[in-house]
């Protein structure tokens, strides 16, 4: 479980490195900068995932996608709560 979302962070933080760039401040080069680090962070979980599904021996596949899943709904549960202050 904690491998699934250790890639998951591990995918967010390379995606919040690519928004990072220069990029220009029109609101399409925003978005195409905010397409480029969403895609690059699924890469990124992909790759480990398929690296730890290859290596380790003991895994629990279930346990690995439930970790995932977590740190998904975490993520997505921070996100919704952005902007979102009372007064």
């Amino acid at each position: 479980m904690i491998l699934g979302g250790l890639s998951a962070v591990i995918g967010g933080y390379v995606g919040v490195l690519m928004t990072h760039k220069r990029v220009q401040q029109s609101p399409g080069g925003m978005l195409i900068a905010l397409l480029k680090a969403e895609a690059t962070k699924v890469l990124v979980i992909a790759a480990q995932l398929l690296v730890i599904f290859k290596n380790y021996e003991g895994l629990v596949p279930l346990a690995l996608i439930g970790g995932l899943a977590i740190s998904v709904l975490v993520a997505g549960a921070g996100l919704g709560a952005v902007g979102k202050n009372e007064q």
